[in-house]
């Protein structure tokens, strides 16, 4: 199911056929999806992997702050301003 939602070569309409066909005839539906489309199961999941850790990567950064330099300049930037002691 998964993999059939990552798709984008399927339109909406078929992949509504296959989620009947597969909720009425699942084991047959399963092979034949897999004879039909798994070719391409493999870099879909790659795809998403590689979104999901891009996403990651990038929310790491942003929620992680500066590297350790900048928060050295930073605690200097405090100091020299007053806002803490040594």
């Amino acid at each position: 199911m998964g993999d059939l939602f990552r798709n984008k070569d399927m339109s909406g309409g078929l992949k509504a056929v296959w989620v009947i066909l597969l909720i009425v005839f699942t084991p047959l539906t399963m092979l034949i999806y897999l004879v039909v489309y798994g070719g391409g199961m493999a870099q879909r999941q790659q795809a998403a992997h590689m979104r999901s850790q891009a996403d990651f990567e990038s929310y790491v950064q942003s929620v992680g702050g500066a590297g350790p330099a900048d928060q050295i300049a930073k605690g200097k930037e405090l100091l020299d301003h007053g806002a803490i002691t040594q």
